[in-house]
């Protein structure tokens, strides 16, 4: 599970470089650049129109950003087709459809720190959500943008090792991640630790047990369930 899911995350990291705003897809879920994401819909539903702007935060400032976007898209009756979406229309807009029934997860890169679940809601043609990507890495960890902690809840943390004279060492450029099935692969959610090892993963209110994991190469893979109760606190040991 570790490949599959490292394979992922690494290929979401690559979707958005800090200078361009047209990323190149990874090969293993090819985009279709500018047609809208249609999972199948359940027997005798429809389709909702998901919109919103795809957002970039770097040293510059925060802009919209022409990326592309991925859906993962869930219904009562399990997952459904997966894909992406360039958000090609002016100022970063997207357009995707989900069914009816089910919800989706919003994933851009290079880094997402607030996890992005639509919902279909009865009624609803049309839904709303924007998706907020850093590109800038002194942005993340404790240095997260004031507009990303308002996300709430939030989870965070500190990721450290053990020396040999028992001190907890920080531990900065730790992958600490979110994945929405369990360890099956699917990122919804990324950030690094700073130089204090520090993490901030928000937006969480869709999910009150997540799945978290965090690895770096020369570190054991760490992954565990959360239980988030409001904003949540957990400290991370990696071993080697």
């Amino acid at each position: 599970m570790k490949g599959s899911r490292a394979f992922l995350t690494l290929a979401l990291l690559g979707l958005v470089a800090a200078c361009n705003d047209t990323p190149t897809a990874p090969t293993r879920l090819q985009p279709v650049s500018g047609t809208p994401v249609v999972a199948p819909p359940a027997p005798g539903g429809g389709t909702v129109t998901v919109t919103g702007r795809l957002w970039v935060h770097d040293a510059v400032g925060t802009r919209p950003s022409n990326g592309i976007l991925w859906g993962f898209v869930e219904t009562a009756t399990g997952w459904g087709r997966s894909g992406a979406v360039l958000a090609e229309y002016p100022d970063g807009v997207y357009r995707l459809s989900i069914p009816a029934d089910g919800f989706v997860h919003l994933v851009a890169g290079p880094f997402q720190p607030c996890v992005v679940r639509v919902a279909s809601e009865e009624g609803a043609s049309t839904l709303t959500a924007d998706v907020h990507v850093v590109a800038d890495r002194a942005q993340l960890g404790a240095n997260l943008p004031p507009e990303l902690l308002e996300r709430t809840p939030t989870l965070s943390g500190m990721v450290f090792e053990v020396l040999d004279d028992g001190r907890r060492a920080p531990l900065a450029g730790i992958t600490v991640g979110l994945d929405a099935m369990g360890g099956m692969g699917v990122t919804i959610a990324t950030t690094l630790t700073d130089a204090g090892g520090r993490y901030v993963l928000c937006g969480l209110d869709g999910d009150q047990e997540p799945y978290l994991y965090a690895w770096r190469e020369g570190y054991r893979e760490f992954a565990t369930t959360v239980r988030v109760d409001g904003n949540t606190v957990l400290d991370i040991q990696m071993q080697r």
